[in-house]
């Protein structure tokens, strides 16, 4: 089922929870609605953005033009071998839900991306990932539709040009194309991923690592650092940790030998922004707006209630701007701004 509303507001629609309004706000559910959708009204509008779950954005005002969302909930089974499955998930499917019901259905990979926020169409766009496992990974291929000509077609998992945090939906040479679904190849055996270390210090052995258990050592240590969007507004990690070239992490390490850094692809280093961030003496703080970072975790930031989202947004500048400063690191935001 399609609707279409006008000044239409968005507060239940992003997890900052800042008041903001949609010029047009279009949903579907079925693909032969937004196909019909383009071809023959999306002219009629001046500019257009997709919109997931709205828990990687950050609403710096109000939003013209039109505002599309895919609600469809469907899952088939593609194929079958004795080693996988391959399953066709629609856009709108609840991520965290999508990851419960693989499990209870044995299908395996997607455990140790437990209570990520957002959406299945949203989880290629960022390349979502945590506890050493990345979303690619399970992909096997992304369904779109191309809002600037109607086309509708496949795109296979070596042209997605999946990197941390990213891939070719992210480029503004793609921004016209929407995720219809998305097929993942998943195992019927487990296999365990213990290679994040939180992670493998919360079990005694590998035998212990069963799927459920790894499920629900995931969620205990995102509660335990990250807050509840209900509760206090936010959207994850707000910046990406910074990858720098050999020479820069280099320097940086001989001046804080103590810094947390891993290898990065192509010959680089990657370094935590919470630890830059806390660094600079902002874990936990709270500006007069209302916006600041959490308590637990300096990488999120957080609206306690009041801030509106360019509060936020002037919040997240400080802290680029301070950490510039003190090392020389710029910080990029993880998450979208509108």
């Amino acid at each position: 089922m399609e609707k279409l509303y006008s000044n239409y507001p968005l507060k239940e629609h992003n997890s900052f929870g800042v008041d903001a309004l949609a010029q047009y706000f279009y949903e579907f559910s079925e693909t032969k609605e937004i196909e019909k959708f383009a071809k023959e009204k999306l002219k009629d509008y001046n500019t257009f953005k997709i919109l997931g779950s709205g828990n990687n954005i950050l609403l710096k005002g109000d939003i013209k033009g039109v505002i599309i969302k895919p609600t469809g909930k469907k899952i088939d089974i593609i194929s079958k071998t004795d080693d996988d499955i391959t399953i066709r998930a629609e856009a709108g499917i609840d991520w965290d839900w999508l990851v419960d019901y693989t499990i209870k259905q044995k299908w395996y990979g997607l455990e140790n991306l437990s209570l990520i926020p957002g959406s299945v169409g949203a989880a290629p766009v960022q390349n979502i990932g945590a506890y050493g496992v990345e979303v690619e990974q399970f992909i096997e291929s992304v369904e779109v539709i191309s809002l600037q000509t109607s086309k509708i077609y496949d795109i296979e998992h070596e042209n997605c040009n999946f990197g941390y945090r990213y891939s070719i939906f992210k480029t503004p040479e793609n921004r016209d194309l929407l995720i219809l679904s998305v097929k993942f190849k998943l195992l019927l055996k487990p296999r365990p991923n213990l290679s994040y270390k939180a992670l493998s210090d919360s079990f005694n052995n590998i035998e212990e690592a069963n799927p459920d258990k790894i499920r629900e050592k995931v969620i205990e240590i995102r509660n335990s650092k990250l807050p509840d969007p209900k509760i206090i507004g936010n959207a994850g990690s707000f910046f990406k940790n910074p990858v720098v070239s050999k020479a820069v992490a280099s320097q940086l390490i001989e001046q804080h030998p103590n810094i947390p850094n891993w290898n990065a692809p192509d010959n680089q280093t990657k370094f935590s922004a919470a630890w830059f961030i806390e660094q600079c003496g902002l874990k936990g703080h709270i500006s007069k707006s209302g916006a600041g970072t959490y308590k637990h975790q300096p990488l999120v930031l957080v609206n306690h209630g009041k801030a509106s989202g360019s509060d936020i947004w002037n919040f997240a500048q400080k802290v680029i701007a301070e950490v510039k400063n003190k090392f020389g690191i710029e910080l990029e935001p993880e998450v979208n701004i509108w």
